[in-house]
């Protein structure tokens, strides 16, 4: 399965419409650790579909992005990918410090995309 945090937004039924329909959505305003820790969802007793094992991180906004991102890659070593959706075209969005590979995940996201 592929799961989906989808943070602080009214909006998921626009992900569906966007060519999405196989993300498991679910609103999680203040708990991004029970979408990405699965000791947090042991601790917190909490029982959902994603239980710390989310594939794709979705915010609100670019800075609530990038705060998010930063943080992953820096403090948690991730490998990550960004893009920017529901314009007329996938934007991939980097960072001049990103690995070569980080920068070539985003491109095969929008490439998905673009093939949707």
């Amino acid at each position: 399965s592929f799961f989906l945090a989808y943070f602080f937004t009214l909006h998921a039924s626009s992900l569906h419409k966007l060519g999405f329909p196989f993300f498991i959505v679910l609103f999680m305003v203040s708990i991004p650790d029970l979408a990405l820790s699965k000791e947090a969802v042991e601790s917190k007793r909490f029982n959902g579909p994603i239980a710390g094992d989310a594939d794709v991180l979705v915010v609100p906004n670019i800075d609530v992005g990038n705060t998010l991102y930063k943080s992953l890659v820096l403090f948690g070593q991730a490998i990550v990918g960004g893009m920017i959706i529901g314009t007329t075209v996938p934007i991939v969005v980097t960072s001049r410090s990103d690995s070569a590979n980080s920068k070539l995940i985003g491109l095969e996201l929008a490439l998905d995309q673009l093939e949707k």
